[in-house]
């Protein structure tokens, strides 16, 4: 049976909402941030407020307004409103999403730190001394191994600036250099000291990265994956120091 014209506009509509709905979701949750970045940043709520408005919220306005009747000339400025606001909607989500992405996520200290594109000033870029570390691009986050200065005048300003609220070294590309894994290796603790720190009664839980081989627990140690208001463990293999999956547990 053949569909009303109400119910076709509405379809076609929905299609492509959905389609392209579906190509932001992609990228977003592929790209600019990969598993398990996109829910430990909050990247997720936004991302649903997006689809309720491009997927749900634009085809029910067309399938109210397209009224048997309604003049063509009409029909088309009620769409292109709709189509327009709709757009506006997508644009600016994505761009919330792209401002507070994860640029670099480097390992300091004991742990992962998360460091977003908006905390880093082109002009810190400028100054970071691998060239994958001088630009954010439009790209998956880069991991790098940020390594306190050795001249001692200027590890005592960061050391200062710190005490005064400022960012620690972790949080300038200048430090930064390419990622060693057996470093993350070598300070994994054992799974058994995470299970120690969990609330009596719950279980230890861990989300196993696509494609990672599972080794014995005792091969696999955690190191604390921080972001500004959360923290997770990440979970390794502590002879190559490859991250194998998430334990979404405090780490601490």
């Amino acid at each position: 049976m053949a569909l009303s014209p109400r119910l076709r506009a509405f379809s076609i509509h929905l299609a492509c909402s959905a389609l392209v709905a579906g190509a932001a979701a992609l990228f977003v949750s592929q790209i600019w941030y990969p598993s398990p970045l996109l829910r430990l940043l909050g990247g997720f709520e936004i991302f649903l407020m997006l689809i309720a408005i491009d997927v749900v919220l634009g085809p029910t306005i067309t399938l109210i307004i397209a009224k048997p009747g309604k003049s063509r000339l009409a029909l088309s400025f009620d769409y292109t409103v709709i189509g327009a606001v709709q757009l506006a909607a997508l644009i600016y989500g994505m761009n919330t999403l792209a401002v507070a992405r994860p640029a670099f996520i480097t390992f300091a200290k004991d742990g992962f730190l998360v460091v977003r594109a908006n905390d880093v000033s082109p002009a810190e870029l400028a100054e970071a001394k691998f060239p994958e570390f001088q630009s954010i691009g439009i790209g998956k986050p880069r991991w790098a191994l940020a390594e306190l200065p050795t001249n001692l005048e200027e590890r005592n300003k960061v050391i200062l600036d710190v005490a005064g609220g400022g960012r620690d070294y972790w949080g300038f590309p200048k430090y930064y250099r390419p990622m060693q894994w057996k470093v993350a290796a070598d300070a994994a603790k054992p799974l058994d000291t995470l299970r120690s720190r969990l609330p009596a009664g719950t279980v230890l839980d861990i989300n196993y990265v696509a494609g990672a081989q599972q080794a014995e627990e005792s091969a696999l140690g955690f190191v604390p994956f921080i972001d500004r208001s959360r923290s997770i463990a990440a979970v390794l293999d502590r002879r190559s120091g490859e991250i194998v999956g998430y334990a979404w547990h405090s780490p601490w």
